[in-house]
């Protein structure tokens, strides 16, 4: 990886080959001391459908390597010619959600739109396909596309939660919980996961807590629901809005 560095050793660099599309870009970060941005150079490598950033020292020696998958990206701010984004990822080794800052050149942030709309958003179509992480990230972006700010949790020692929401929105305004359940279609989601994310709400002081399947609930899973705080979105309600909001799945 050495000779890499060398080769993008300047910022706005970029290759695009088969297998990846490489970016020589920068990492803001603020400088509490001099009360100011600081950037510093980070190889921004994408392998379809993962990526890693490599970062290297001035000598081009790679200090720092993460490895993870791409599941959204947010541009914060435009600049002149440089173009500031938000990249959100999941760890590859625990699944665990993070966000990178990157600044870019013009160029560069249109190649890695055209990129990702070309490779990386070649998700899996059928929700029955999917791992429980993926489905986690596809309600992830479903709730940020309706307006929500979410966050999603740590693999495991998270109550039950898989996704912690928050609106701004009049009347909507608040905490949101959302359990996510990647069930075959022919399944039954009974009452016991509804008491139990019933606690968390009422733990958490929520506004609401949310359960999205693939799959369907029982009479006495809906009749439990009733006049609380729950909300159950199974299988059907899931496709109607995944269509809704752009995000094509069956």
């Amino acid at each position: 990886m050495k000779d890499m560095a060398y080769q993008y050793d300047y910022f706005g660099k970029s290759e695009l080959n088969e297998k990846s599309l490489i970016l020589s870009v920068k990492v803001p970060e603020w400088d509490e001391a001099n009360d100011k941005f600081i950037t510093y150079p980070t190889i921004l490598h994408i392998v379809k459908p993962g990526f890693k950033t490599e970062v290297y020292d001035g000598q081009g020696n790679l200090v720092n390597e993460i490895l993870g998958t791409y599941t959204n990206l947010e541009l914060t701010m435009k600049s002149g010619k440089y173009i500031y984004i938000k990249f959100y990822c999941y760890f590859l080794t625990d699944e665990d959600s993070f966000t990178l800052n990157f600044c870019l050149m013009e160029d560069q942030y249109t190649m890695l739109m055209e990129y990702l709309k070309e490779n990386v958003n070649q998700k899996k179509s059928n929700l029955a396909d999917m791992s429980g992480a993926e489905f986690e990230q596809l309600v992830q972006e479903l709730v940020q596309k309706m307006g929500f700010e979410a966050q999603l949790t740590k693999a495991s020692g998270d109550g039950g939660i898989d996704i912690i929401a928050y609106s701004n929105q009049p009347f909507l305004e608040g905490k949101y919980i959302i359990q996510c359940k990647r069930y075959n279609a022919n399944s039954r989601i009974g009452e016991p996961p509804l008491r139990d994310l019933y606690g968390v709400v009422m733990s958490e002081r929520a506004n609401k807590g949310i359960l999205v399947t693939t799959s369907y609930f029982t009479t006495s899973a809906t009749k439990f629901a009733e006049n609380k705080p729950i909300e159950l979105i199974d299988g059907e309600k899931l496709i109607s809005l995944l269509s809704k909001y752009g995000l094509h799945y069956s």
